[in-house]
């Protein structure tokens, strides 16, 4: 019978290392292209055009951001077909 050992074997201890140095590597690797970023990420190159939608929520006036990414390939009738009418109905306008 092996006698009880409390340290773990070489092969834990080369896979938390391994570990660790996974997690480390994308900080050195990227850190000479960071470059700081606003809040509301407006230096970001978005692949599409933003567009930003006003509301006002709880007497907050807001800013919604969002993509209209238009649909690629042919229609396969699986995706809703939702009208327009459908957001000023659900918000009450």
């Amino acid at each position: 019978m092996k006698p009880f050992n409390s340290f773990p074997s070489r092969t834990v201890k080369a896979s938390v290392c391994f570990v660790v140095l996974l997690f480390l590597l994308p900080l050195r690797v990227g850190a000479d292209e960071l470059r700081p970023l606003s809040i509301n990420l407006e230096e970001y190159d978005y692949p599409y055009p933003v567009h930003f939608l006003h509301v006002v929520i709880e007497g907050q006036d807001l800013r919604m951001a969002y993509m209209d990414v238009p649909p690629v390939g042919v229609e396969n009738g699986r995706a809703p077909n939702i009208p327009d009418t459908a957001g000023s109905i659900a918000l009450g306008d």
